[in-house]
């Protein structure tokens, strides 16, 4: 895989309380091969029958336009982006073809998908700096995003080997456009000298289109045209807080906020009994292909509770929290294990409830201690249009995490100063809505990091070991372009240990 990118803005200040900051960012990705593995994370063995060349492109740039002006009262900011992405990758799914048409011996059958994202952003807000106990945010936001896909497979020789008028195996083409409309504040009042209270809403209206052509042997060879009625949600999403400032090191705080997460539409499944068609799949779901045209949005309440601390003189912070969420229509992926494909689904009702712990310090002056700690138990409470009973897990949400980082650093001369630093991470076992059922289990894994390096005013040199014991690590179900074999699910896995040398320079 190769990078390449870079970023350039200019800041103009014509006068003390106003500024102004152009900025563009751009990033091209080449990819050859695919990060997936087979049936579990350590089977590196590929099974592609021939040499397809996988991967591809994915470039994007961000326009963007700042500006800040301060005023005795408070800061106006407004906003101003444009987001322009490209992607075009391929992916073998010969294998598939094989399994789905059984033809006399296989056939290449690469399938490629472009893609299109254009959005305008916009954002205006005032915070103010009033004397007194009473503070104010406000502002609005304006989104307009279109996103055409277009999805080609082929299969050379498939026509002729099963009395179908072409090779093309599915042609998709669809188009999303959405609109965003908000509005937001925030209203803050010190009603005792160390205790705050926030009370905020969001107001949103969300409208989009969906627009799909399919074609192709897997639809029966007729193309066919699908406008989907057009969709609108608004609403408001509050806030609330409670600082108290207990000593001048120790803040205590309790919130509760709602948020949502917007619906969508899901591809036009293939028609017909398995393997080919998804029907056997949505019948054993107890589903129809209208129903899982799209999906809805999803809303919850988070609850949560916690400290955030600094004691030995700034030395040492220790933060915690608990939380408590209560999940609506939660949104998961599920595969259709017969068909291959795969839809997104509003799982009924989940709860989500946990804690966390940072603690981060000096131990002396040259040695310093990271440490991190989290549980989560989410787990469904109301069985919706997936195949999650109650008490079920959540996809791919691990009970237990935990991190810890070491660094020593120390002058190694009048110039230079030496550093070495360790990491490690640890993520709990999961379970995965890949090629259901039966239930995937995804295991636990741990992740060891080695820096050792030197630095010189702005200059800073290192030698790296990522992943130092190779570990191969299952980091959640594969987003295919195509479909899959049954019984063979595939998983995206981690960076393989990597040893390389790094050099990085300030620029003021």
């Amino acid at each position: 895989m190769r990078y390449y990118g870079g970023q350039i803005a200019i800041r103009w200040q014509p006068m003390n309380e106003l500024s102004i900051t152009p900025r563009i960012m751009y990033q091209k990705t080449e990819q050859d091969g695919v990060p997936y593995a087979y049936n579990y994370a350590e089977n590196l063995t590929q099974r592609e029958v021939f040499n397809i060349a996988t991967g591809g492109t994915d470039k994007w740039y961000l326009a963007s336009l700042t500006i800040n002006y301060t005023a005795p009262w408070g800061n106006f900011v407004s906003s101003t982006a444009y987001f322009d992405r490209n992607t075009f990758e391929t992916e073998d799914d010969t294998d598939f073809v094989t399994y789905a048409f059984s033809p006399p011996s296989p056939l290449p059958s690469p399938i490629t998908r472009k893609l299109d994202l254009r959005r305008f952003a916009q954002e205006v807000r005032f915070v103010s700096t009033f004397h007194g106990p009473f503070q104010l945010l406000a502002g609005g936001f304006y989104s307009d995003s279109t996103r055409p896909r277009d999805y080609e497979w082929t299969s050379t020789g498939l026509g002729a080997a099963i009395g179908a008028p072409n090779d093309n195996v599915l042609s998709f083409v669809d188009s999303r456009t959405a609109k965003e409309k908000a509005l937001f504040g925030d209203v803050s009042y010190d009603i005792l000298k160390n205790l705050k209270a926030t009370v905020g809403v969001r107001w949103f209206e969300d409208d989009a289109t969906f627009t799909q052509y399919t074609n192709g042997i897997f639809y029966g060879s007729v193309g066919s045209t699908y406008n989907a009625p057009s969709t609108s949600e608004s609403g408001f999403t509050p806030k609330y807080l409670l600082e108290w400032r207990a000593t001048p090191d120790v803040l205590v705080y309790g919130s509760a906020a709602k948020g949502f997460r917007e619906g969508g539409n899901n591809i036009a499944l293939p028609p017909g009994p398995a393997p080919i068609g998804c029907d056997t799949d949505l019948n054993n779901l107890g589903l129809t292909a209208a129903q899982v045209v799209n999906f809805k949005s999803d809303s919850l309440w988070n609850y949560e509770a916690g400290v955030k601390s600094s004691f030995a003189d700034h030395r040492f912070t220790l933060n915690g929290a608990g939380f408590w969420i209560e999940w609506d229509k939660i949104q998961q992926l599920v595969s259709l294990p017969l068909c291959g494909y795969g839809i997104t689904a509003n799982a009924g009702h989940a709860r989500s409830q946990g804690v966390e712990l940072e603690f981060n310090g000096r131990l002396t002056p040259e040695l310093t201690l990271g440490a991190a700690f989290g549980y989560t138990d989410a787990r469904i409470t109301e069985k919706g249009a997936t195949p999650q009973p109650v008490g079920s897990p959540v996809y791919q949400v691990p009970k237990v995490n935990y991190a810890a980082n070491l660094e020593y650093a120390r002058p190694v001369t009048a110039e230079w100063s030496g550093f070495a630093r360790a990491s490690y991470a640890y993520v709990g076992s999961s379970y995965s809505g890949n090629n259901y059922p039966p239930l995937e289990y995804r295991p636990s894994y741990n992740i060891v990091d080695l820096r050792l390096g030197g630095r010189r005013s702005r200059l800073e040199l290192t030698a790296f070991v990522k992943n130092l014991t190779n570990k191969h690590a299952n980091l959640g179900d594969a987003i295919l372009i195509g479909a899959e074999v049954p019984g063979m699910p595939r998983f995206v896995i981690n960076q393989p240990r990597t040893v390389g040398l790094e050099g990085r320079y300030l620029f003021k």
